[in-house]
């Protein structure tokens, strides 16, 4: 048996069946799991996402327990449908240490405020729900979306790609990166895995395609490039916000051990951050966040309930 074909067993059993029913149409906001041994936790949240679809979080202990649970969800579902929302540390005004977990980060939230994606499910830990990122709206603003047909004027793209952070280079090789040569724009989007390359004939976009920016070599032809500015951002400002204020109203919260997290984000917040200025990236004790996760779905697994 695949395990495709042990999902769609799994999940024509009545208590799953249930319980789905339960969330769906109950009021009651928050539910106990005992005895999800194993990975039988992933397995449920990915049989109720193919039955209802809805937008989950999963949070686990840390940063390794959440990668294994991670890829367990991206064999049972579409892994466009699985995110990691992860933690990224500051390096300097325009980069970071760890590009890929930027490229998650930013793709979880891109898919969230993108209202024609299917529910989502999220995988996540305390550290990384403890950092704040630039405003929904703000991100929303500073989306750049490039079609085929679109007309182009490169001076302009170049000066809005520069205020949202990313910088022009000869040859496009790293997250923020641009350039312009000719008629061929390369843009490395923090909302795609690989950089996009843009043709102009003139003004008018003729073709869009991904490319390896290790050999230059094209790999897929799109539609449209959505160009995405990373998820934090160095300007001072003092409006960041969390994940939750992210998500939709009819979440799907799951909680390993409600207790074990509390505990985690008070030890990080109890030593000195390594995060520079603006203070407002990391604050006191952040219990806005904790608390707007109230409002929504609670379900908790594991040993220690809240």
């Amino acid at each position: 048996m695949s395990v495709k074909e042990f999902l769609s067993w799994y999940k024509q059993h009545p208590w799953v069946k249930e319980f789905t029913h339960q969330l769906q149409h109950t009021s009651h906001q928050t539910w106990h799991l005992k005895g999800l041994a194993g990975s039988l936790d992933a397995v449920l949240v990915a049989a109720i996402h193919d039955i209802t679809h809805p937008t989950q979080v999963c949070i686990l202990h840390d940063q390794e327990e959440a990668a294994y649970f991670y890829n367990n969800l991206k064999n049972l579902l579409d892994p466009e449908q699985v995110g990691f929302y992860t933690v990224t540390d500051h390096v300097s005004p325009t980069r970071y240490a760890d590009n890929t977990a930027l490229l998650m980060q930013t793709a979880v939230l891109y898919r969230l405020i993108n209202h024609n994606t299917s529910g989502q499910v999220i995988v996540t830990y305390p550290e990384a729900l403890s950092k704040k990122v630039i405003p929904k709206a703000d991100l929303v603003q500073n989306i750049i979306t490039i079609q085929i047909g679109d007309q182009v004027n490169t001076t302009a793209l170049s000066k809005k790609l520069i205020e949202r952070g990313f910088e022009k280079v000869s040859f496009v090789y790293a997250l923020g990166c641009f350039s312009i040569r000719g008629g061929i724009v390369d843009i490395f989007s923090y909302a795609h895995p690989d950089p996009y390359r843009i043709e102009l004939i003139g003004h008018d976009v003729d073709s869009i395609r991904t490319f390896n920016p290790a050999n230059q070599l094209s790999l897929e032809s799109v539609k449209k490039a959505i160009i995405s500015p990373a998820s934090q951002s160095s300007a001072e400002r003092t409006n960041y916000q969390y994940l939750p204020d992210f998500l939709p109203s009819r979440t799907f919260c799951w909680i390993k051990d409600y207790q074990s997290m509390l505990s985690t984000i008070e030890q990080a917040y109890s030593v000195p951050t390594k995060i520079p200025a603006p203070a407002q990236v990391f604050q006191a004790l952040p219990t806005s966040w904790v608390e707007s996760l109230q409002k929504y779905i609670l379900i908790e697994f594991g040993t220690r309930f809240y």
